[in-house]
């Protein structure tokens, strides 16, 4: 039996069941959702995380939870995660402060309008203890919301090359059945052209749009030009002609599920996507050297696990929000996987280090 070197842990320890995924339904179904808050709050499109509209529908959600007047945002992005930051700043509904953390591109941390920006997840002890300090305490009144991917698990800087590589895998598994004759170094260097900044008008940053674009240019279906020569997605797919059977089912599949503003427009790749997620999970020995562990297998941000449990035992709810669709993070029925929330991996990081 090998040496255990690492604690293991799970994210319902603290979240519980209190997550949401892109579709803004709670896995606590004591819970409203957006298909049960939409007509309240007037929306008919489902918001992203930069849009205000997903804070409005959030606030409900804690509204409901309970009696809340003040909120802690832990996430690794100044993008998306600023945006709600921001905006439940701008809400007038919480008091608010957000910790962005991306390893290694400050040194300690600064304090900004809204948020602070830390570069080390070592820091995050640190930074709370400053916010109680200057900001305000943590009690019952308090919702923490915690980011998942490349937050709480597989950590910026540190840990996500993890989550990337779950990704591929999914992807290129999808490519392969399409493909007789892949290669996975031209595909990765298709991929990770069309997923830069200069397509993001077209795929929206989403990587189910990522995913089938990669697809239709490396099988010659595409070309980068078209993609920035197009008004949008559907504009793009609308035009698709194959006589791949694969690629066209694809195709019509997120076109189909774009025209029906369905907020998961791959299901294909997302199921994929979970499983190689569960996957890389607490797969690898203990004793394995840490760099590689650090870059294959996804981990628990141990700074940011101590924090949440801690954080829980003062009375705060703790509250996980990912932007992935669910497909990508539930099983399907009839599947033996748990859900990412329960699924045991090692911890890196935190009060014990790496163990």
């Amino acid at each position: 039996m090998s040496e255990k070197l690492y604690r293991r842990g799970k994210l319902s320890n603290f979240f519980g069941s209190n997550i949401v995924f892109r579709e803004l339904e709670p896995v606590n179904k004591n819970l409203p959702g957006f298909s049960a808050l939409k007509g309240k709050l007037g929306l008919r499109i489902l918001p992203r995380k930069k849009d205000k509209e997903y804070v409005k529908v959030l606030s409900e959600m804690f509204r409901a939870a309970g009696s809340f007047s003040k909120i802690i945002y832990i996430g690794d992005t100044l993008m998306s995660d600023l945006s709600v930051i921001n905006n439940f700043a701008k809400s007038g509904l919480f008091k608010t402060i957000g910790i962005i953390t991306r390893e290694g591109e400050v040194d300690g941390f600064e304090e900004n309008e809204n948020y602070i920006f830390s570069g080390s997840w070592a820091n995050l002890p640190d930074v709370l203890v400053h916010i109680e300090n200057k900001f305000f305490s943590v009690d019952k009144s308090t919702v923490v919301i915690i980011d998942i991917d490349k937050t709480v698990i597989g950590a910026r800087g540190r840990n996500e090359k993890a989550i990337d590589r779950a990704r591929m895998d999914a992807i290129f598994m999808l490519a392969k059945r399409a493909f007789r004759d892949i290669s996975a170094e031209e595909f990765l260097s298709v991929y990770n052209k069309v997923n830069k900044r200069e397509f993001f008008s077209i795929t929206e940053d989403n990587q189910d749009f990522v995913s089938i674009l990669s697809m239709l240019v490396y099988g010659g279906v595409l070309s980068l030009a078209d993609l920035r020569n197009a008004r949008s997605i559907s504009n793009l797919l609308m035009g698709v002609e194959t006589k791949n059977p694969v690629i066209l089912e694809y195709a019509e599949t997120v076109l189909q599920n774009v025209k029906t503003q369905n907020p998961t427009a791959f299901p294909q790749f997302r199921k994929a996507e979970f499983e190689k997620t569960i996957a890389r999970a607490d797969f690898m020995q203990d004793k394995t050297p840490v760099e590689t562990l650090l870059s294959e297998e996804i981990m628990i941000t141990g700074e940011v696990y101590d924090a949440a449990l801690d954080l829980k035992s003062r009375g705060a709810l703790v509250f996980g929000v990912s932007d992935k669709p669910a497909l990508s993070s539930i099983p399907q029925e009839g599947s033996t996987l748990p859900p990412i929330y329960e699924k045991k991996m090692k911890i890196y990081g935190g009060k014990s280090g790496r163990t």
